[in-house]
Parts: C-alpha cells; sequence; structure tokens
C-alpha cells in the first residue's frame, strides 16, 4: 500500500525519513485492522457485502476526478479496480452498520442540544464589527476582459511579495486604489453587512495578520488582512440548533466508534508487529 506513494514521493525530490515510513506503516497497519473488525462486526449483525454497490462507488470515482487521474488513484494505492471497488463496498457495509446500528444507540437530545449551547455561549458569538486592512485593484463591470485578467495578475503578484515579506501597508499605499491606501490599507472597524458577501466572507474568516486569498468583489481585487473582530452578544439558539445538533451527534458517533474499536480490538486479542521496510 505504502510502496507506490513512497516511490512518487521520492521522484518528486522528496526526503523520506526511516522514522517516516515506520509511521505510516503503524498508521495503514491500525486503519486495516479497524476497519476489518468493524466489517466483521457489522457482517455478524447482518449486514453484507454488496459488489454491485462497490462498483458504482468506483464508477463515481472515476466519473469525479477523470479517467486519468482515476488511473493515477489506483496506482498510488497499489490496487486493482476489482480490489477497489471491494474496498468501497466494504467501507459501504460499515458506514451502514454505523448509522443503522451504532449511531442510534447514542441518541443526542433536543435537551442535550440547548444545555450545551447554555454551556458554551463563547462557542457562538455574533460577530458586530471586524477590522481589516486591504489592497484594492479597482475593477467595474464595464472593465474589459483583458484589463480584468492584468489586474487579477498583479494582485496575485503583490500578494506573493507580502507572503515574502514584503510590508504590506508600504504595498499598499503604492497598488491600491482605495483611499484607505492612505492609512497602508487600514479600513478601520466596518459593520457586518456594510460590504460585499464576498469580501466581507473572506475577512470573516482570517484571524489576525492572516492574509486572505486574491478576492474578487465588485469593486475589483482585494488583497485583505485580518486585525480584529468585535463580538456584538451571542448568536440566538435558533439559529445554531440545528448545526449543533449535527456537530453533537457527530461527536457522540465519533466516541462511540472509538470505544467500539477499542472494545473489539481487546476481544480480538490484536497485535501488531510492524517495521519499516
Amino acid at each position: 500500500i505504502l510502496l507506490p506513494q513512497i516511490q512518487a514521493m521520492l521522484a518528486r525530490g522528496r526526503d523520506i525519513s526511516a522514522t517516516e515510513v515506520a509511521t505510516w506503516a503503524a498508521q495503514v497497519t491500525d486503519g486495516i485492522v479497524n476497519q476489518q473488525l468493524l466489517l466483521s462486526e457489522a457482517v455478524k449483525e447482518g449486514f453484507s457485502v454488496d459488489p454491485v454497490v462497490g462498483k458504482q462507488l468506483v464508477n463515481e470515482q472515476r466519473e469525479r476526478f477523470g479517467e486519468s487521474n482515476f488511473a493515477t488513484l489506483l496506482t498510488l494505492q497499489g490496487i486493482s479496480e476489482d480490489e477497489f471497488a471491494l474496498r468501497l463496498a466494504e467501507n459501504q457495509t460499515v458506514d451502514r452498520w454505523v448509522e443503522t446500528v451504532l449511531a442510534p444507540q447514542h441518541p443526542v437530545s433536543p435537551a442535550d442540544v440547548e444545555a450545551y449551547y447554555d454551556a458554551h455561549p463563547e462557542e457562538f458569538p455574533r460577530i458586530g464589527e471586524y477590522r481589516v486592512s486591504h489592497i484594492l485593484f479597482a475593477a467595474s463591470l464595464e472593465t474589459p476582459y483583458e484589463d480584468l485578467l492584468k489586474l487579477q495578475n498583479t494582485a496575485v503578484a503583490v500578494r506573493q511579495a507580502i507572503l515574502a515579506g514584503g510590508d504590506f501597508e508600504a504595498l499598499a499605499r503604492k497598488h491600491s486604489s482605495c483611499p484607505s491606501k492612505a492609512d497602508g490599507g487600514d479600513l478601520g472597524f466596518l459593520a457586518v453587512g456594510s460590504m460585499p458577501k464576498s469580501f466581507e466572507e473572506a475577512a470573516l474568516a482570517l484571524g489576525a495578520g492572516q492574509l486572505s486569498p486574491v478576492v474578487r468583489s465588485p469593486l475589483g481585487y482585494h488583497i485583505i488582512r485580518g486585525n480584529e473582530v468585535k463580538a456584538a452578544g451571542t448568536l440566538p439558539f435558533a439559529d445554531v440548533r440545528e448545526q449543533l445538533a449535527e456537530s453533537l451527534t457527530q461527536q457522540a458517533v465519533d466516541e462511540a466508534l472509538k470505544a467500539a474499536i477499542a472494545r473489539l480490538r481487546q476481544h480480538a486479542g490484536v497485535r501488531i508487529y510492524a517495521t519499516a521496510p
């Protein structure tokens, strides 16, 4: 399993230590053992491996990646298409067992969700204001396509210069089309909803000092640097209830799965003897 991937990394000039190989070997071995134990448990409880489903899943992967990339995927995993189909079918069997047997044994009630929300208000801040700096390469709906490409390429080059250690403020004063250039691109505090959606989504995803990709908005192209976010209270429970319930349910299933694997490994008396090739 590891050999084709290691060969590919070596071909790209990647240095690989024996320690790394040993670590990967242990991880792969653990994964195989865990999956086979879960599969055996699922089969014991009446679930079967369907080869037809495996072939369907293979075809979906082929369509997703394209024929050439799909072939590369098989090569890197060191398996044939039939072996890949079997692996996908086995994974699907385990997934069905988890969804229909394991997950229902560990339900998360509406009361559990609300209790978690009440106990962790800091996890659900409602952002009121945020402060960022940006460099704007102005464009409009009337800007010719060729000019847009030039602006985008310039923005990419400036961003690379910043990542390489260039001074953001100095580059903002030199390149930005926004009046904020006089302040090194600093926009001060902005109210949520006051800027174009694409700009705001990118800005709110940044931590202090983080740099965004080049962002397109109706104003043109932006390079945004995060600074500070001010919360304005807590998001209402109704706004986060569904997502929080999904998150807590997944967490409960993940914990149950870990416990099941530990139990199955102990019952099977698993012993692993693996060394780096």
